[in-house]
């Protein structure tokens, strides 16, 4: 079988198997469009009285808005969901099964990182659809290649981030709500849900030092109709990729096939046993009249045959 092939087939399982999980579905796919709902409807249409992230105005609230959901939608796609899978088949066994099949290396990883840029890019564009014909978003035809490559970019580096992350976790039971609590930091420390023009220092060198904030300003400024030019953000880029390539070094160096519970089984030490206890004296005591009588000879008394404990007296 060719190596397309098997990439493809794998490909097709990832994907048969996300949408057999509803609840997978929902938050990669529904939550996003919720927040649209929720937040463009209460939020959307006021026009922004300072300006965000250095971009030229006039700016309503809903632009800024769509581009941070956007991005929220593909750091859930190609980082937190494809993180909890790989840590739940790794402790259920699968990931080690499959290192033992002849399925390569890398065509099992491609089949994952596959399935999580498709969606991403399936995400954005429901989001994009929308913003635009339910709210009146606009987006702009001319900055539709920076969004593209934007989404690539992210798309990729949040896939190593993901295979990165899973060094972090050791039971599958804390995939979810590890991930989910680092995401939501994030999301609010980088400005998803909320505009703020003058947020404190600390926040703000947090929130740009990550790499889901220069998602946003990424994404934001072709999305942007005041803007011209070619509408990418290179520098941004540049640190998302940062992140991404990162992420790759350590999932290369440090990534782990087998369940947690048997690499600390493997690696434990036995229990230490106790030396001379009372029942380890009567053990011996018995064994040695077991042989005594075993070897017991006529005239030669059951005795001579159990040697005393003690060996520094006379």
């Amino acid at each position: 079988m060719s190596d397309l092939r098997l990439v493809w087939n794998e490909f097709r399982y990832q994907r048969r198997s996300f949408r057999r999980d509803p609840q997978a579905m929902f938050f990669a796919i529904g939550l996003p469009l919720l927040y649209v709902v929720i937040f463009v409807s209460l939020f959307g249409n006021q026009a922004l009285t300072f300006v965000y992230n250095g971009q030229p105005g006039p700016l309503k609230a809903h632009t800024p808005m769509l581009a941070g959901f956007i991005a929220i939608g593909v750091v859930s796609t190609t980082f937190f969901n494809l993180a909890v899978d790989l840590v739940q088949e790794r402790e259920s066994g699968i990931l080690k099964r499959f290192r033992g099949t002849p399925l390569p290396t890398w065509a099992f990883i491609a089949g994952h990182v596959g399935t999580a840029v498709v969606l991403g890019f399936a995400v954005s564009i429901a989001l994009v659809a929308l913003g635009g014909g339910a709210y009146g978003i606009p987006v702009p035809l001319a900055g539709l290649p920076a969004i593209v490559l934007a989404l690539l970019v992210s798309c990729a580096a949040f896939s190593c981030l993901a295979f990165a992350f899973t060094l972090a976790v050791r039971k599958a039971g804390a995939a979810v709500p590890l991930g989910t609590g680092i995401t939501l930091t994030l999301y609010f420390l980088s400005g998803n849900f909320f505009l703020v023009e003058h947020p404190p220092l600390v926040l703000r060198i947090l929130g740009d030092t990550f790499p889901i904030k220069h998602l946003n300003n990424a994404l934001l400024t072709p999305l942007n109709p005041n803007t011209h030019g070619t509408r990418i953000e290179w520098l941004d880029l540049l640190v998302i990729a940062v992140w991404g390539i990162g992420g790759l070094i350590l999932a290369l160096r440090f990534f782990r096939w087998t369940p947690t519970v048997t690499r600390t089984r493997a690696g434990a030490k036995p229990a230490a046993q106790p030396l001379d206890g009372p029942e380890t004296a009567i053990d011996d005591v018995r064994s040695a009249a077991a042989v005594g009588a075993a070897g017991k000879q006529p005239g030669r008394p059951l005795e001579s045959h159990v040697l005393p404990r003690n060996r520094g007296t006379t």
